[in-house]
């Protein structure tokens, strides 16, 4: 199935959630709703999170208003939600770290399965592994067979030590019993900035960033890390066509209300997300930043996706034997 076509089974549900969703829901949303970003402005939670607001704001005539509070590698923000009132006047977005920091965090001060109400499900998208031009390996599987010959000789680009990409690396070299160096940077900047350089040698970036780099010749993509070819790159094979097995890793976004909020505002909600992600000019930009897949789906859909994520980071620290300060 194509990367733009919507996830089937997520849309009927969302249906029937549209359907129910203003039952009991009174006059929500009455005031302005604070979409708190966990991270500073112009990642990419900022990009999803203003381009659904906007559209909700202009559907329902009620204010979606984006409120950053970075901090410790998004836990700051994250833990603010956690702690409002569960009302509906108070959500936020989650991505990778999200879930990475309940398997990689000590004393982490919320769950991202228990401390939350989710509302949806509205994207994902492939991730790609992209290497310094310069380098000998031009597929994955070529990276992979280098990586073997040479064990630890390769730079590993992160984002931090426990990052969701340090994981989605050590799940990769892990399954492919390979050994590498991952070397943490506090920002996408500097560490692409070394790998064009050639300072490091490798690592898996969002397609946003990526393919830029890609078309402009700085950067070489070896594979995607989805289960399907990337729209964008039908040219470049998955990694589990490269012979990775198991190896899925999606970036994604979804959006939190905090535990305790009302099953009818949940359910309008998520009834207004999807209408936002349906409109055809959303639909549009999201395709075009970077070939996400528009999933949409209901709340249990997404709090069964968190729970699946938690534990299988969880598995790939343990596994890989991660340690953690």
């Amino acid at each position: 199935m194509n990367l733009f076509l919507a996830n089937l089974t997520g849309l009927a549900l969302a249906t029937v959630s549209g359907a129910v969703a203003a039952q009991g829901a009174g006059d929500y949303p009455s005031r302005p709703v604070t979409v708190v970003i966990a991270f500073s402005a112009g990642g990419p939670a900022e990009f999803e999170s203003r381009l659904y607001t906007q559209k909700i704001s202009q559907n329902t005539g009620k204010p979606f208003v984006l409120d950053f509070k970075p901090g410790n590698s998004g836990i700051t923000g994250t833990t603010y939600v956690a702690k409002s009132a569960p009302d509906g006047y108070t959500i936020c977005p989650g991505q990778g770290s999200f879930t990475v920091s309940a398997a990689t965090v000590r004393n982490i001060t919320y769950d991202p399965v228990k401390d939350f109400a989710p509302i949806t499900l509205m994207s994902k998208r492939s991730m790609l592994l992209v290497v310094n031009p310069e380098q000998p390996f031009k597929t994955g599987r070529d990276y992979i067979a280098f990586a073997k010959a040479h064990p630890g000789q390769l730079n590993f680009a992160t984002l931090g030590a426990g990052s969701v990409f340090h994981l989605a690396g050590a799940w990769l070299h892990g399954l492919t019993k390979t050994s590498v160096t991952f070397v943490p940077y506090k920002g996408v900047t500097p560490s692409a900035v070394d790998l064009i350089g050639g300072r490091v040698q490798a690592t898996v970036m969002t397609p946003e960033i990526g393919l830029p780099m890609v078309k402009s010749g700085k950067l070489r993509v070896v594979a995607t890390t989805g289960t399907e070819r990337h729209p964008m790159l039908q040219d470049v094979p998955t990694l589990i066509e490269e012979g990775v097995a198991g190896y899925e890793y999606l970036g994604w976004t979804g959006f939190f209300a905090p535990a305790g909020t009302p099953a009818a505002i949940v359910n309008k909600l998520n009834a207004e997300f999807v209408r936002a992600g349906k409109s055809p000019e959303v639909a549009q930009k999201m395709a075009e930043s970077g070939g996400a897949m528009m999933v949409l789906s209901t709340p249990d859909y997404l709090g069964k996706f968190i729970a699946n994520e938690v534990e299988r980071w969880k598995r790939v620290v343990q596994d890989n034997n991660i340690v953690l300060e």
